[in-house]
């Protein structure tokens, strides 16, 4: 397996988990929790982990560019 599929792979996985976290938060509303988390972490955690993902998917493309190089 090339290092650019492996990144690919982290960058959908955490995205998706990113998706999930923020469509938690909206189902939490301001008052509620889901899955006992506050809204706001719920909030924080998609932003963390959205940017994760960018970098993932960043990574991805430079690898992808020095693979076909060779």
């Amino acid at each position: 397996m090339k290092f650019s599929q492996a990144l690919h792979f982290l960058f959908v996985l955490i995205a998706g988990l990113g998706v999930i976290a923020l469509l938690g938060a909206w189902v939490a509303g301001e008052a509620g929790t889901f899955a006992g988390f506050s809204q706001e972490h719920l909030f924080n955690d998609a932003q963390s982990l959205f940017l994760l993902a960018i970098i993932f998917g960043i990574g991805t493309r430079i690898h992808q560019v020095e693979e076909g190089k060779k």
